[in-house]
């Protein structure tokens, strides 16, 4: 049986990595070489969601994949009009405990697939200005260095969970 354990993030469950491998490679960019598109320059942004939040949470986040043209970019900032503040966050692994730090922008090397999924890197919506229904379809800007602004909706989701019969809640300051 599969076992996930949950992280605690201000009022949001978000879900670890099934293995413990997995949670020990979370840290590592989730980049694959992938073959350049011709002539398609700027980066695609694909299956943008917001996690569905408990009522009154303050915290929630965003994920999507980005998947690089022929010239290498990064993005620098995200803005949500739902959030007072998006930011880039990581999951890594320090001295035995799950933590989440910023990280100030991200590079996409020509032809990357970078997925933002629960458990790695996202985006953290701060300062929640309300709740989000299931269904809502949120904006989201993406500001790359060489693409500009990119702009996308993104679903409001259940959170996948799979915990079993075993979890571990672990709670997570920010």
């Amino acid at each position: 049986m599969t076992v996930r354990s949950l992280l605690l993030v201000a009022g949001m469950l978000v879900p670890l990595p099934t293995a413990t491998a997995a949670a020990a490679t979370a840290t590592a960019p989730a980049l694959s070489a992938a073959k350049p598109r011709a002539a398609v320059a700027a980066p695609e942004v694909s299956d943008a969601w917001i996690a569905e939040a408990p009522p009154g949470a303050r915290h929630n986040a965003a994920y999507l994949i980005l998947r690089n043209g022929s010239r290498a970019d990064t993005l620098l900032a995200v803005e949500s009009p739902v959030a007072e503040v998006a930011e880039l966050h990581a999951m890594q692994i320090a001295g035995g405990l799950l933590r989440m730090r910023r990280e100030t922008s991200l590079a996409l090397p020509p032809g990357a697939r970078v997925q933002l999924a629960p458990g790695g890197r996202h985006i953290m919506l701060i300062n929640m200005k309300r709740s989000l229904p299931l269904g809502e379809k949120v904006p989201l800007r993406l500001r790359f260095r060489r693409a500009g602004v990119i702009s996308v909706e993104a679903e409001v989701r259940p959170l996948p969970v799979d915990v079993g019969d075993d979890h571990a809640a672990h709670h997570h300051g920010h």
